[in-house]
């Protein structure tokens, strides 16, 4: 911030606004604030309905505000009347106000003005008198608030911004007018975000359909002569990939790696954010070299059966636990790309043993070194490499477009307020 003629300001600042920004409690500058239902109030499970009265929690909102649709959930109009303390209004300000996502602001459109939420939400109606709605959420998101979140968040799961601790967040205010211009220009940058996302998702879920529909031969490519290429053959891993068992028993390599069903094959410390395998018992740990398949037995939403990722970030070690094999060429793109669909599912739910940990996929190293896999012959393998390539570095390109715009709007947050 900065001061000019003894005013309270901001860096960047639209021309002819020149009054300055006062200081104020929360709780005076919005109608209602009040966090969600809990307690006996609070839904039973089998009051939770496929359709309803749209129902809030935590989940809904992602760590960028917007509202996931598939995670809210939702009860009948006759719920929703009997919990009447927390009812939504459009361009409520969501407050989180608990737990790992502290401090995370949603807001209030159309598809859920009707709605309810819950206890670790806190709504809050900006009055519109001193302080807009819209310039109220984006003042929420700024570095000066969150600072005053977290520094008062004690990192417990069970520190609570009540209500009375919320009303007394400090929010500097300009007048309305100013308030309106940064709020439409920020709004402009968020519609933009929203199209770019938006973008991104559809392109990610046309690529996944047009894979699935590659890898089981729904879709075929012809060769250069507009011949159709040969059948394709079919090859268990173990012929054209070999286990890797090498172990590191002079413990000479320390970087302890982990297969993500999400983010692929990643150091370990980053994903636990901590080192959880232990330093000094490493001689068992398998190596890892650059290039390298990794399986995960471990089942998520997001890996039914298990993931298996290419090694991308070098040398390393793996726990025992993992299945770490090597394609004897190096012409191993095809089965990145296959491993990312689920045509090769269905034998991996054949061949588990399930009366084992319900969180693993129980399979032998021979069933799975046993996993047939489709064979075409390396033109069709190219052509198939080559399209979902460049899929890919166009959706790349969008996500570097949004990373560049959350940035822009990242540093506008902190030049526009107070």
């Amino acid at each position: 911030m900065s001061r000019k003629q003894g005013k309270l300001e901001p860096q960047l600042r639209f021309s002819n606004f020149t009054n300055h920004w006062s200081k104020q409690n929360l709780g005076e500058l919005c109608d209602k604030i009040q966090d969600g239902n809990y307690g006996e109030s609070y839904p039973k499970s089998d009051e939770f309905l496929d359709t309803g009265i749209p129902f809030l929690t935590s989940k809904a909102i992602s760590k960028t505000g917007e509202i996931i649709k598939s995670k809210v959930d939702h009860i009948s109009p006759e719920k929703h009347t009997q919990l009447a303390k927390a009812h939504l209004k459009i361009n409520d300000v969501l407050f989180t106000n608990r737990g790992a996502n502290v401090g995370v602001i949603g807001f209030v459109d159309n598809t859920i003005s009707n709605g309810n939420i819950g206890p670790q939400l806190t709504l809050l109606r900006a009055n519109g008198k001193v302080i807009l709605p819209l310039f109220l959420k984006y003042y929420m998101n700024t570095y000066a608030f969150q600072k005053q979140v977290h520094s008062q968040d004690s990192g417990s799961a069970m520190n609570f911004f009540g209500i009375g601790e919320t009303k007394k967040f400090i929010i500097y205010v300009p007048l309305i007018a100013e308030q309106e211009k940064i709020g439409s220009f920020l709004g402009t940058i968020d519609t933009r975000l929203t199209q770019l996302r938006r973008k991104h998702e559809l392109l990610q879920t046309y690529k996944r359909g047009v894979m699935q529909k590659l890898f089981s031969q729904q879709i075929r490519f012809k060769g250069d002569d507009g011949k159709p290429f040969p059948d394709w053959q079919k090859k268990k891993l173990g012929e054209i990939a070999s286990r890797q068992v090498k172990k590191n028993l002079d413990e000479s390599i320390t970087r302890v790696l982990t297969n993500s069903a999400v983010q692929g094959v990643i150091d370990q410390q980053d994903y636990f954010d901590k080192d959880i395998a232990n330093a000094d018992n490493l001689a068992g740990y398998y190596i890892i070299e650059k290039g390298d398949y990794v399986y995960n037995p471990r089942i998520s939403t997001s890996a039914p059966v298990g993931p298996i990722h290419k090694n991308k970030i070098g040398l390393g070690v793996m726990s025992p636990l993992y299945t770490v094999f090597r394609f004897k060429t190096k012409e191993d793109a095809f089965y990145e790309q296959l491993f990312k669909t689920s045509v090769w599912h269905k034998y991996m739910c054949s061949v588990a043993n399930y009366g084992a940990r319900y969180d693993r996929m129980n399979i032998t190293t021979s069933d799975f070194m046993a996993l047939p896999l489709p064979y075409p012959i390396s033109e069709e393998q190219e052509k198939i490499v080559d399209f979902l390539t460049a899929m890919d570095q166009k959706i790349e390109a969008i996500a570097q477009q949004i990373q560049l715009t959350e940035q822009y709007k990242k540093g506008l947050l902190q030049k526009m307020f107070v």
